[in-house]
C-alpha cells in the first residue's frame, strides 16, 4: 500500500547522473552512498498482447513486451546500512539459485559413487527443489518489493528523457527533490525574465 507523500517524479537522467539530494530515499537520513536502481515498465498498450496466447502468436508477447519496455536505470542516495541491508537481500535470494545447481550435482556424484539406492539421494534433490523454489518466489514475489520501486513513463513531448515515478520513498526524500526541483524552476523563471 503506498501513501501520497512517498511518491516523487524525477528525471530518467536525474537518476543516471546521481542529481538528487544527498537524502536517504529509504530512510531519509543524511545519504553517504548510492544504491543502483533498475525500473522498467511495459507500456498498457504493450500488456493487451496476452491476448496473443490464445493464437499460435503466443511467443512473440514476450518479445514485443521486451521491445516497447520503458526503461530507466542509475542510483538512489541511501546510507551504507540501507545499502548493504539491500544488498544482503538480493545476493540471498539469488544465491539460492546456484545452490540448487550444487544440490542436484552432489546428489548426482552420491549416485555415481553409493549406486541410486543411496539414503542421501531423496533429501537431496528434495532439498535442490525446495532452494529453487524459495529463490524464484524470492525473485519474482519478494524482492521487488524490497527497497524504492519505480515507474517510467514515457518522456514529454519535446524532451528526449523518460520520466520516472519514484514510490516507496521515504518523505523527507520526497520533500528535498521536491525543494530542488522548485529551486531550479525559480532560478530558470529568474534566467528567462529580461
Amino acid at each position: 500500500m503506498t501513501r501520497k507523500g512517498d511518491r516523487v517524479v524525477v528525471w530518467a537522467s536525474q537518476l543516471k547522473s546521481r542529481d538528487l539530494p544527498h537524502v536517504c530515499a529509504v530512510t531519509g537520513a543524511p545519504a553517504d552512498t548510492w544504491y543502483r536502481v533498475r525500473f522498467k515498465t511495459v507500456p498498457a498498450w504493450a500488456e493487451a498482447s496476452h491476448a496473443l496466447a490464445f493464437t499460435q502468436l503466443a511467443p512473440l508477447a514476450p518479445v514485443l513486451e521486451e521491445v516497447t519496455m520503458r526503461r530507466a536505470r542509475g542510483y538512489l542516495p541511501v546510507t551504507r546500512r540501507i545499502r548493504r541491508r539491500l544488498l544482503m537481500v538480493s545476493w540471498s535470494i539469488f544465491s539460492l539459485l546456484p545452490l540448487t545447481l550444487v544440490l542436484w550435482i552432489a546428489a548426482a556424484v552420491v549416485a555415481g559413487n553409493f549406486g541410486p539406492q543411496s539414503a542421501l539421494i531423496g533429501p537431496l534433490v528434495v532439498a535442490g527443489i525446495f532452494t529453487i523454489l524459495a529463490g524464484l518466489i524470492g525473485l519474482i514475489g519478494i524482492l521487488p518489493l524490497v527497497g524504492p520501486r519505480g515507474r517510467v513513463f514515457a518522456g514529454q513531448r519535446g524532451h528526449k528523457d523518460n520520466v520516472v515515478e519514484l514510490f516507496h520513498v521515504h518523505p523527507a526524500f520526497v520533500t528535498a527533490v521536491q525543494q530542488v526541483q522548485l529551486a531550479r524552476a525559480q532560478s530558470a523563471n529568474l534566467a528567462q525574465v529580461p
